[in-house]
């Protein structure tokens, strides 16, 4: 994969936040999405666990240039939309979660 040039990760590895509850980050099909992002060498995976998602301000989660977040139950998807608008990361796959 050639490096971009655009400020994408700082010239470094793309940072990818993986915004979801611990239990989705076990979950087999998340570790296989992981493993194959890992796999490429081009990405940083930071997953930011339940503590800093339920409990921490969104202002001291790690900055990131993607972000992964899957909705369950327990899931704050007001707040990853709020990290999300932060960090001037698209919301098009956060938005499609809600249930109106």
């Amino acid at each position: 994969m050639a490096r971009r040039n655009d400020g994408w990760g700082d010239g470094d590895k793309i940072k990818i936040g993986v915004c979801v509850m611990e239990k989705t980050v076990s979950w087999s099909p998340m570790e296989q999405i992981l493993e194959r992002l890992r796999a490429f060498g081009e990405f940083e995976i930071i997953i930011f666990g339940d503590k800093v998602i339920l409990e921490d301000p969104i202002e001291s989660w790690s900055i990131c240039d993607c972000l992964i977040a899957f909705y369950s139950s327990g899931y704050p998807l007001e707040k990853a939309e709020k990290y999300a608008a932060l960090r001037r990361l698209s919301l098009k796959a956060l938005c499609s979660c809600k249930i109106y």
